[in-house]
């Protein structure tokens, strides 16, 4: 609650500040960003131009009474525009037929963008020109802090894709395929691996829909909000080259690990023989040669073996992690006359990673063409394709990350044999696992916009995007776990290797009718659409690899056993239809009202629950068109919308669930293959029902823009896989279970603080609350476990978020015992020694997403010079303080965490310790490592997520040494520069045991010909 209060503060703080004279905004064409153009006050020398992402800022004095804005280019129809206090003014610029035959072909990639839906639903737009130059290695992870409400979580090391919610989760259901919002690029759908790999040079334009009257005309696939994305197109004739190149730095350890004479000491404690710090100790020898004739021999030998291994300091964080390259290069040549308009585009992008063995490559390329049929029709096609790979040497089982904190200290690359890895050497701890993924896809739309009469309009769209990722991991026969486990030469060495094809279809057709009469405005429209997925995965693993050449090839098939090699596979295909219809109505340019409704079919359903229903209806009231508005000096802009409607989600659910379904068994009888059923069907399961409400305001006070948003979204019939009697044969089945809510508010205020004639300070903040719970359980039940054992926490409980984080209400360590001391259900203190938790003894902790995310920027420009600096924060998230780096006597060969010697409990009257006692009996091991109240922390941080220096020389600068090159910016870019945290051990955002996101530093080059 601090924190909403402390929203409010600040918002309604940067709404009183008072603004100087200052007009700023975007210029575009139809193709996108348009840079060069020259924009000035009329009747005076007060001017300045368009840099390559369009953007300009045009401050003035104030005494200048009803300016008058010119904004110019060489082919485009001048447009002067009255200055009547509203920033940003954005301008897109027609061509001129009499100045230029070469002239844009201008058609709608997108049939389903609307206009009128902006003006009842939730839809914002993202600026490329914010993202485009941020060196990362996916467009998603750019996106974090840009938009309200769109959450962007890293989870893992380079290549690995991150999780992206619109709005919270909205189904019981985890994991991407039930929560992770529609993408739709150039009007067809696209999976998201696609849209990760999307080249952001290539891109126009992106937009986020989050609620029902923005998203409904796509129906059942479009409960979790959409990205919609259209790509460049052709127009007035140029050449665009932009390269970065720079370097991406290791980031620093997140957890402090022992120093050799701490380690040492803390094995001494610990009384394994296996570590030196005992071994070598006055105890163990006492203990084991007292008395015998070599003893004080045997001390003398410790004492040096121990002062000597003190010497030896060894930063494993440094040895093993380095700074890797980055570079990317991107060309694109565009062209177009009265008929048709082209363009094609270039782009490669690599990346190394953290650790040798790490690095993403990635390459992509669009064609689009628009061709004019006649004065009424136009064509679009729309070609893209990209090629992506990404090596780690990090497996399920094994990860050399992992060894920067079990090395240790006193050990070196030299060493014959570690401590740590046992047998095991520097040499023979690399090369044990390989992975390489590779993406492929190939996409292409084709579009046609017909004007069949004045106001009447048919628009339809067909499309088709094809992606095979492949996967092969890799065990060499010379691995250490192939050798040393009792694994016969001829078996030695695995391979597993995976090919997943996607093959999304898009056909969709929409008729729109537009009249004006008076002050009346009618929007009629109907569409049909069919979308087809088709999925067909292959899988194969096998042993007893042969020579050099490791892949399937080398796999020995003659293996029988516990050796011989596995296939499977899964093919599936679903198909949505739909036909929907809309209604808009605008009065007076002031009042919006909008309709929808869609009636969707979906294979994946059962047949008497197949057909569902999307609708919306939205309001909206616009008072700058109100006379008595203009009255208001410092009220320049004010709008308030308001929509409600419902979207069914069917996302996740494979026919196996509906239907009975029959697999093969990988056991034989008799010579014949026998099946078995896969899952057991629900001949009842409904899709889940969303409720969506959304209610904005956006105004403009002072030259301060600010918007607000208060949203709910209530899931009913919710899906989750539960368990049943085992008497059924099956141990779980999916239900419809319950109702869970998300509810929050998202503001932003961006302000101008400062500018004159030469400079321009602008600020921006924003934030998104969201608060996400479970409603109701049906059937009465409070709590659902979906494990087994008696001592579990719950999955899911009335009331609490569906990402709570549960454990047990500690009490610290007892100074007598050294184990910790618990409260159970009747808030009664228990020994664990005699008493056994049940599952109704674990406590609500936390919520594990933070439920607070949001950024704030400063941007200045100082003539020709920009400068932006971008954060990136989260608050309210908790996660459990990973223990992993906290040892015992059974793993005290492994390095340990700092602080264990100061925190941990050694002996009778030690009090106020963090950690219990290293000798516990196993059969309390279990609830010692569970999380607690003492043993859980927030995870809120902020990241200095991008720093940017760029310099732009206009057409004049540029004439003096090339003619032909309008347009140049030079500037230097820096990402994910630092995180300030105080969570202590993993990364607070992806709980990885290194920071997933190095920081990364280039230079940029923009040529435009």
């Amino acid at each position: 609650m601090k924190y909403f209060v402390l929203n409010i503060f600040l918002m309604f703080s940067w709404v009183l500040m008072a603004q100087n004279q200052i007009i700023e905004g975007y210029v575009k064409d139809g193709g996108g960003a348009l840079a060069g153009v020259t924009i000035h006050i009329e009747g005076t020398r007060i001017g300045t131009t368009s840099n390559l992402e369009g953007y300009y800022r045009l401050a003035f004095a104030k005494n200048i009474e009803n300016p008058i804005v010119v904004f110019s280019f060489i082919g485009k129809k001048t447009q002067k525009i009255a200055y009547k206090g509203i920033s940003p003014l954005n301008i897109e610029l027609k061509d001129d037929l009499l100045a230029l035959d070469e002239v844009q072909v201008y058609a709608k990639t997108n049939i389903n963008a609307l206009d009128i839906r902006t003006k009842t639903g939730n839809v914002e737009t993202i600026s490329m020109a914010e993202i485009k130059d941020i060196p990362l290695p996916n467009i998603a992870l750019a996106l974090q802090g840009k938009i309200l409400g769109l959450q962007v979580i890293n989870q893992g090391e380079l290549g690995t894709l991150p999780q992206i919610r619109i709005r919270g989760t909205s189904s019981l259901r985890r994991g991407d395929t039930a929560n992770e919002p529609l993408y739709i690029l150039d009007g067809k759908m696209i999976p998201a691996e696609t849209f990760f790999y999307l080249n952001p040079e290539d891109i126009r334009e992106m937009k986020v829909l989050k609620d029902a009257v923005a998203s409904a005309l796509y129906g059942i696939k479009a409960a979790n909000g959409v990205i919609e994305i259209t790509s460049k197109r052709g127009g007035e004739k140029s050449l665009s080259f932009h390269t970065q190149s720079g370097v991406t730095f290791a980031t620093p350890a997140q957890v402090r690990m022992m120093n050799s004479a701490e380690k040492l000491e803390l094995e001494r404690l610990l009384q394994n023989p296996n570590t030196p710090g005992y071994k070598y100790s006055e105890e163990y020898i006492t203990k084991q040669y007292a008395g015998q004739s070599d003893y004080q021999e045997r001390l003398a030998e410790g004492v040096y073996k121990l002062d000597s291994l003190k010497n030896i300091n060894t930063d494993w964080y440094r040895e093993l992690s380095s700074m890797q390259t980055f570079q990317k290069y991107d060309v694109s040549f565009r062209k177009g006359n009265e008929k048709t308009a082209y363009l094609a585009s270039l782009g490669y992008m690599q990346q190394g990673g953290q650790l040798q063995g790490n690095d993403l490559s990635r390459i992509s390329s669009q064609l689009a063409i628009d061709q004019t049929l006649s004065q009424k029709a136009i064509v679009t096609l729309s070609v893209n394709g990209a090629y992506s790979k990404t090596r780690t040497p990090n497996g399920g089982s094994y990860s050399p990350e992992q060894l920067i904190y079990d090395l240790n200290p006193y050990e070196t690359k030299q060493t014959r044999e570690f401590y740590s890895y046992p047998k095991r050497n520097f040499q023979n701890l690399f090369n044990q696992f390989r992975k390489e993924s590779t993406y492929k896809s190939l996409g292409t739309s084709l579009s046609i916009n017909w004007k069949v009469t004045s106001g009447l309009e048919i628009s339809a769209v067909t499309g088709i995007d094809f992606s095979l990722g492949e996967v092969i991991q890799i065990i060499p026969e010379t691995a250490f776990s192939e050798t040393d486990k009792g694994k016969p030469i001829y078996a030695r060495g695995h391979l597993e290797q995976a090919k997943n094809t996607l093959t999304s279809i898009t056909s969709n057709v929409r008729i729109n009718y537009e009249k004006t009469f008076g002050k009346h405005q009618l929007t009629l429209g109907g569409n049909a659409d069919n979308y087809t997925t088709i999925i067909d995965n292959l899988f194969i693993s096998g042993n007893g690899l042969f020579g050099q050449m490791h892949s399937a090839s080398s796999v020995d098939n003659s293996l029988s056993g516990i050796y011989a090699s596995k296939v499977g596979g899964r093919k599936q295909t679903e198909r949505n239809i739909g036909f929907g219809s809309i209604v808009g109505y605008t009065y007076n340019n002031i009042y919006d009202l909008f309709a929808t409704y869609k009636a969707d079919a979906s294979s994946v359903l059962p047949v008497s629950k197949r057909w569902n229903s999307a609708w919306a209806i939205g309001a909206g009231i616009n008072f700058k068109s109100y006379s008595w508005f203009e009255k208001i000096s410092w009220l320049t802009a004010l709008q308030i919308r308001g929509s409600f409607g419902q979207t069914a989600n069917a996302q996740g659910i494979n026919p196996s669930l509906i239907t009975t379904t029959f697999k093969y068994n990988s056991i034989n009888y008799d010579n014949i293959r026998l099946i078995e059923v896969m899952e057991l069907p629900n001949e009842n399961l409904r899709a889940e029902q969303n409720q969506i409400t959304d209610i904005g305001i956006s105004a403009t006070l002072w030259k301060t823009s600010l918007h607000a948003t208060l949203y709910r979204r209530t899931t009913k019939d919710a899906l989750l896989s539960i368990p049943i009697a085992s008497s059924s044969g099956f141990s779980h089945q999916l239900q419809n279970i319950g109702i869970l809510e998300n509810k929050g508010i998202e503001w932003g205020v961006t302000q101008t603080a400062f500018s004159d004639k030469n400079w321009n300070v602008r600020l921006g903040i924003s934030m998104s609350y969201n608060e996400n719970k479970v409603v109701d359980l049906y059937d009465g039940r409070e709590r659902i476990y979906t494990g087994d054992a008696e001592d579990s926490f719950p999955d899911y409980e009335v009331g609490q978020p569906i990402d709570a984080l549960y454990g047990l209400h500690s009490l610290g360590i007892n100074p007598v015992t050294g184990l910790p001391d618990f409260l159970n259900k009747n808030q009664q203190q228990i020994d664990i020694y005699t008493t056994k938790l049940s599952n109704e003894d674990f406590v609500y902790l936390g919520k594990s997403t933070p439920p607070y995310n949001g950024s704030f920027f400063l941007s200045v420009a100082y003539k020709k010079l920009f400068f932006d600096m971008n954060f990136y924060y989260t608050l309210g998230g908790v996660k459990s303080y990973a223990n992993n780096y906290i040892r015992n006597s059974a793993n005290a060969n492994l390095n340990a965490a700092q602080n264990q010697l100061n925190d941990m409990w050694w002996k009778v009257g030690d009090e106020y310790k963090k950690y219990p006692t290293a000798f516990y009996p196993w059969s309390v091991g279990g609830y010692l490592n569970q999380p607690n109240t003492r043993t859980i922390a927030r995870t809120d941080f902020i990241r200095l997520s991008s720093i940017s220096i760029k310099y732009q020389l206009d057409t004049q600068q540029l004439s003096h040494f090339a003619k032909s090159l309008r347009y140049m910016t030079i500037g230097i870019t820096a990402a994910n520069v630092a995180t300030f945290t105080r969570y202590e051990g993993n990364n607070p955002e992806s709980n990885n045991i290194i920071n997933p996101l190095p920081a990364t530093i280039t230079l940029n080059l923009n040529l435009n010909f």
